[in-house]
């Protein structure tokens, strides 16, 4: 398809005229044509898609954590990785970014997708399907998580503000 397969599809559609951040609708068309697919998510937000904590933590230091069904207190000091429950398929030219729901981010918990950047931002000029692997912290609270709660929102968004105006006419081709 070219380019930015996954753009080119929603500019044809005419779901995308030069936004950045996928909408509601957009990101349902996108995971209905295989775009994007992620076997494992929540709801689909205005402007995201809410993911779920598995059942387990990962220290810095590689080693696993289980995360009990009563909770796991995240104190102010802790430092944990997480993967994601499934793997993400994200076709050329869409990015991806992990970002905290502000529920959580009101007690003082944070979620990142920084771990996984290469494959959710930096490597958009192809396909790519992982399983991002996520930052978790506090800032300077006590947090008590369960498996299974949606900590996290994957937002999709395009490049278009980047591209140069040969790239913008060669997507209307």
């Amino acid at each position: 398809m070219g380019y930015f397969k996954g753009v080119n599809f929603l500019l044809r559609s005419g779901f995308l005229r030069c936004m950045t951040i996928l909408a509601h609708e957009h990101i349902k068309a996108v995971l209905e044509h295989g775009l994007v697919r992620l076997e494992n998510h929540g709801v689909i937000g205005p402007f995201s898609v809410d993911v779920c904590l598995g059942d387990e933590l990962i220290r810095p230091d590689g080693e696993k954590v289980r995360i009990p069904e009563d909770g796991l207190v995240i104190a102010p000091r802790d430092s944990y990785f997480w993967e994601f429950p499934s793997d993400l398929f994200l076709s050329e030219g869409l990015l991806a970014e992990v970002r905290t729901r502000s529920s959580y981010a009101r007690l003082g918990l944070e979620t990142s997708g920084d771990a996984s950047n290469d494959d959710l931002q930096l490597r958009q000029l192809e396909d790519r399907y992982f399983r991002p692997v996520c930052s978790l912290r506090t800032f300077g609270t006590y947090v008590r998580i369960r498996p299974g709660e949606t900590i996290g929102q994957l937002v999709l968004r395009t490049d278009l503000e980047r591209s140069s105006t040969n790239d913008l006419k060669a997507l209307l081709e």
